[in-house]
């Protein structure tokens, strides 16, 4: 299946729920207006790196299929959609380079940008129970990039 089918397909399985409805630390980490990456860097105490699992461009947007780990523990399950026509050049250079997470490229070029959560979901699953759909979205409000961020199960 291609990156694109698997975003949509994921975005249509689970349950969606409202953020009151999802538990603790699970709401701490999903329910907010920042990103993802420096959220869970506090929450876990470490640097987050990247693992990109499979990426594809088609035609200006880029999709890719990433693991986020702090050390060897994973942290998050993430698609995510690229708008490149969105993203200056040298963060678009940046993210095709696959090297570093999303929010810590945005982080640490000072670009204007906003988080927007769509919705929350609920799995279904153990090992992987909570999750959200959020924008990033430039300071003239166009897209930067959709994401579908799953949240491990926490002990």
């Amino acid at each position: 299946m291609n990156l694109s089918a698997q975003f949509a397909q994921t975005l249509a399985q689970g349950s969606w729920v409202e953020d009151h409805e999802i538990p603790e630390p699970y709401r701490g980490l999903l329910c907010h207006h920042r990103d993802m990456t420096s959220t869970l860097a506090n929450f876990h105490q470490g640097r987050v790196t990247l693992e990109v699992l499979r990426s594809e461009q088609v035609d200006e947007c880029y999709y890719r299929e990433v693991t986020l780990w702090v050390d060897r523990k994973k942290v998050e399950f993430g698609l995510i959609k690229f708008f490149l026509e969105n993203l200056p050049h040298p963060l678009r250079t940046e993210v095709l380079a696959g090297k570093k997470p999303f929010g810590e490229i945005l982080n640490e070029s000072g670009l204007s940008y906003s988080s927007k959560p769509i919705g929350f979901f609920h799995s279904g699953e153990k090992e992987s129970p909570y999750g959200r759909h959020n924008c990033l979205l430039n300071s003239e409000g166009k897209d930067l990039a959709h994401i579908v961020e799953i949240l491990p199960h926490l002990e």
